[in-house]
């Protein structure tokens, strides 16, 4: 721009970002939130969030992954299955679904 002094501007380059977050990006704050639904009458219904939800309540405290895994296993309560919540919920029911008897493999050293 014409008439503007631009000498106070810094030129000089950023330090890269540290290495560990070039390989698996910035870090997400850790933890969960509750959002509790609906009315205060009958049964609850509530979602679990990541901290870093857009979606997840502002002001809530924060859970720690055992306080949302015991959380989420009231009836009513469910995992928010477009964030971080929903990395919970092969804790949540168990990692052996999906790996069944294994069949069928010849020479299987595992057997």
């Amino acid at each position: 721009m014409g008439g503007v002094a631009y000498d106070s501007v810094p030129t000089e380059c950023l330090a890269p970002p540290p290495l560990v977050e070039q390989i698996l990006g910035p870090c997400r704050p850790s933890g969960w939130v509750l959002q509790k639904l609906g009315s205060h009458r009958g049964p609850t219904q509530a979602v679990v969030h990541a901290v870093a939800c857009a979606e997840a309540p502002e002001g809530a405290p924060v859970l720690t992954w055992e306080q949302a895994l015991d959380t989420a296993e009231h009836p009513g309560v469910r995992l928010y299955s477009l964030c971080a919540a929903a990395e919970l919920n092969p804790v949540l029911k168990g990692f052996d679904e999906g790996f069944g008897e294994r069949t069928g493999l010849k020479d299987d050293p595992y057997d």
